[in-house]
C-alpha cells in the first residue's frame, strides 16, 4: 500500500477506497505548510500519559512545592540546551533560527512567570493534592482562557501551555520526551498535535512532511513547518 499526504485547503476528512485491492488513505486538510509528500508513515504519541491525582498532608506542600520549582529549574536547563545549540560562535542567532528562539523564549518566560508559580502554589495549599495535578490543574485553567477567546492567535497557543506542561510532567514523573532527534530514514510524521519543541528538535533532514488533526495557520507548529519547507496538514 501506499501512504499519501496530501496538502489542500479543505478541512480534514478520511477517505478509505475499499473496492481496491491496493486501498490508499487519503488526507485532506488545511495547508499549515504547502508542498507534496510521499513516504512512510510514523505514528507520534505526544500525549503526556495519565497524571496520577492523591490528597497530600499540609506538611508535605511545601516538599511538593520545592519538587515543582526543581522541575522547572530543569526544564528551564533543557530550553537553554536546546537554545545554545542555536547560536553561533559569536553567541548570536541566525535569521533562519529566530523563529525557533522565539518560540522557546516565550516558553521559558512562561516558565518563570510570578503569576504561574503563585497560581501553582495557591491551588496546592488550596486543594491539598499532588503537585503532578496541580500543575495540571494550572495550565488547564490557562488553556480554558485561551479556548474561549475569540482571537485564532491566542487560541493557537493552547499548544505552547501543552508543550510546557507536558516538559513539567516529565520531569516531575521521570518520564522521556518523544525522541524525533534521529529518525534513520525519511518518515511523514502522523500525530494528534506535534508541539513546539518536538517541531523545533524533530530530524529535520528525514522528515517529509506532518500531518496533524489539531492546529491552525498561526500555530508555532504551522509557523516552524513553514520556515523548515517542511509540507504540513492540519
Amino acid at each position: 500500500s501506499h501512504d499519501i499526504l496530501t496538502i489542500g485547503n479543505k478541512r480534514m476528512k478520511h477517505e478509505q477506497e475499499t473496492q481496491s485491492d491496493n486501498p490508499q488513505l487519503v488526507l485532506h486538510g488545511i495547508a499549515g505548510s504547502r508542498g507534496i509528500s510521499i513516504g512512510k508513515v510514523l505514528l507520534v504519541y505526544s500525549s503526556t500519559g495519565g497524571i496520577p491525582q492523591y490528597e497530600i498532608d499540609d506538611a508535605d506542600i511545601d516538599d511538593e512545592l520545592e519538587r515543582f520549582k526543581a522541575a522547572v529549574g530543569m526544564a528551564i536547563k533543557a530550553i537553554d540546551l536546546i537554545l545554545s545549540g542555536k547560536k553561533d560562535s559569536a553567541g548570536a542567532v541566525a535569521e533562519s533560527e529566530a523563529n525557533h528562539h522565539a518560540v522557546l523564549e516565550s516558553h521559558r518566560l512562561m516558565l518563570q512567570d510570578p503569576d504561574f508559580h503563585e497560581r501553582v502554589a495557591s491551588l496546592a495549599h488550596i486543594s491539598h493534592q499532588n503537585i503532578e495535578w496541580i500543575v495540571h490543574l494550572a495550565i488547564k485553567e490557562l488553556t480554558d482562557k485561551l479556548g474561549a477567546a475569540r482571537s485564532e492567535y491566542l487560541r493557537e497557543r493552547i499548544s505552547d501551555l501543552q508543550d510546557i506542561e507536558r516538559r513539567l510532567l516529565n520531569q516531575l514523573l521521570g518520564r522521556e520526551l518523544p525522541d524525533l532527534k534521529n529518525l534513520g530514514s525519511d518518515k511523514i510524521l502522523v500525530c494528534d498535535d506535534l508541539l513546539p519543541s518536538d517541531a523545533i528538535c524533530m530530524d529535520k533532514r528525514h522528515v517529509l512532511g506532518v500531518a496533524m488533526d489539531h492546529g491552525g495557520k498561526t500555530s508555532h507548529t504551522a509557523i516552524l513547518t513553514r520556515a523548515f519547507e517542511i509540507p504540513s496538514v492540519l
